[in-house]
């Protein structure tokens, strides 16, 4: 079964390449995928609609790490391994910002945050203290806070 018939077969499904050689790897982070089929080039792990899914790729010495949401149709953005567009929410393009990023994920499934369930203005907000060198825990956590409290007034004040 060839890529393409994969992708047909699976409509409204968004396709990630992923492949362990050596010379390139590719795996997810962050998401559990509804199916993993076989593809010509490996693995190729299928997502439905809606999910929040992070996905690395190593090739060299180059690691870069992608968050992003999967969609019905076709997104904004182009991610290399995935098909077809997505909503990306961060992207890092060297192997400490990829390092970082994916610690941070770690962090909030550790302290029991439903990462799926954050909005994507902490994602945007995210993106852009990864750079920050003083970057730790305690940033990520205060960020989840002020992300959650206007989120949440915001709906309220729509309620009413």
């Amino acid at each position: 079964m060839n890529n393409q018939q994969i992708i047909e077969g699976e409509r409204g499904s968004t396709a990630l390449q992923l492949r362990n050689g050596d010379d390139c790897f590719s795996g997810i982070f962050f998401g559990t995928p509804k199916a993993v089929v076989q593809g010509e080039l490996g693995n190729i792990a299928l997502f439905d609609a809606g999910y929040l899914v992070g996905y690395e790729i190593i090739r060299g010495r180059t690691r870069r790490a992608f968050l992003f949401r999967t969609l019905a149709g076709n997104g904004s953005e182009k991610v290399p391994g995935v098909y077809p567009s997505v909503r990306l929410l961060v992207m890092a393009r060297s192997r400490e910002l990829s390092r970082k990023l994916i610690r941070s994920i770690g962090f909030l499934k550790r302290e029991n945050i439903t990462v799926d369930a954050l909005p994507d203005l902490f994602f945007s907000r995210l993106q852009v203290i990864l750079s920050d060198p003083r970057m730790g825990e305690a940033t990520i956590r205060q960020l989840q806070l002020k992300c959650r409290k206007p989120i949440e007034s915001e709906r309220l004040s729509q309620l009413a």
